[in-house]
């Protein structure tokens, strides 16, 4: 979508759909996707940035120094595609056994963390059945 993705998403959502009114749940689902991955280049940005800081300074330091390379072969290994999938779900109200479904613990709450960051006042299906408000947002970048 080039270097302003979100305008030409906005372009392509418009071009595609041509009323608000249309289906009111596709279009609150279709936004709510659309702000997970807008979260998603951020906190990979915000992790890229903290890990390439921390290794110019140990470079500095003497120490040794790890490639920007390493970094996304460590976001490639959090299975954010999955986590990221289970938080567009969470947003769009499905139930706790769709979105969490084959997540570890450690990863349903980083669900939380990203829906946290997008809107802490969000409430997502939990596993009782009751919708419940996310956690408060933490900025770790790439860890959440």
């Amino acid at each position: 979508m080039g270097a302003r993705g979100g305008v030409q998403a906005l372009k392509i959502f418009m071009g595609a759909n041509p009323s608000m009114n249309l289906q009111p749940l596709t279009n609150r689902q279709l936004l709510n996707n659309q702000l997970v991955m807008s979260q998603a280049d951020q906190d990979y940005a915000a992790g890229h940035i903290a890990f390439v800081n921390q290794n110019g300074d140990a470079l500095r330091r003497g120490e040794a120094y790890q490639p920007a390379s390493k970094f996304s072969q460590q976001w490639a290994s959090q299975r954010n595609p999955q986590v990221y999938a289970a938080a567009m779900g969470a947003m769009n109200g499905q139930d706790f056994g769709k979105w969490a479904k084959n997540l570890r613990p450690e990863e349903i709450a980083r669900v939380g963390g990203i829906i946290g960051r997008i809107d802490p006042s969000t409430t997502v299906m939990g596993p009782t059945g009751k919708a419940f408000r996310v956690p408060a947002p933490q900025q770790q970048g790439a860890q959440q």
